[in-house]
């Protein structure tokens, strides 16, 4: 990890089964010093994963920048970026 220890607010963290970023991203997970939330998506490579996931992008955003607590649910245990097409879904400090 490359200064994720230096993160100062609410963090979302989105890789692939198969980004190569990812080993990079469970890295910096487990350093980040704030409340952080990672997702894995399935059959997910780098470039799609960021070309695909447009939406828990703009949920993470209308949650954290606009206060719009109604998707919050969505990225924690039973919500929507926590069941299939996501692999896995991980949050610590919440």
């Amino acid at each position: 990890p490359t200064g994720a220890q230096n993160i100062h607010g609410p963090t979302l963290i989105l890789g692939g089964d198969t980004d190569s970023g990812t080993p990079n991203f469970e890295d910096d997970y487990d350093v980040v010093p704030t409340p952080v939330i990672f997702l894995i998506k399935s059959g997910t490579g780098h470039v799609p994963c960021a070309r695909n996931n447009l939406e828990p992008w703009t949920a993470w955003m209308r949650w954290q920048l606009y206060g719009e607590t109604k998707w919050k649910a969505d990225f924690f245990t039973g919500g929507k970026y926590c069941n299939a097409p996501w692999d896995s879904c991980e949050s610590k400090g919440w």
